[in-house]
């Protein structure tokens, strides 16, 4: 189902829902640089149909968002931890399985998202 009728399964009515994002294309930053949340109302869902929508396009040359520093940023953080892997499986020796496990799970420890990480 969709989002839209999994709510309508819980509640009576949501059309007093509210999402509060902070979507880069606005621009609004706090006192200490990091951005602020803005209020948007039901009709947002439609922007998140139109989101959904264009997933297709997500880290392709189509992706606006994908030029944002943020995005940027974590393209270069995947690059590093793909190169970091490819250096663990080139120095693996017997018996050091464990340390290398260890090493490789490091980015499971990153919690949040945004600037929130």
């Amino acid at each position: 189902g969709s989002f839209a009728a999994d709510l309508a399964k819980q509640f009576q009515s949501y059309e007093k829902l509210e999402f509060h994002l902070a979507p880069p294309i606005l621009g609004r930053r706090g006192k200490d640089g990091s951005p602020r949340k803005s209020s948007f109302g039901p009709w947002m869902m439609k922007g998140f149909r139109l989101l959904a929508a264009l997933k297709g396009l997500r880290g392709t040359a189509f992706d606006l968002f994908g030029y944002t520093a943020e995005r940027r940023m974590e393209r270069q953080l995947l690059k590093q931890y793909e190169a970091d892997l490819d250096l663990i499986a080139g120095a693996l020796a017997p018996g050091r399985v464990e340390a290398a496990t260890a090493l490789a799970s490091v980015p499971a420890l990153i919690r949040g998202y945004g600037h929130v990480r």
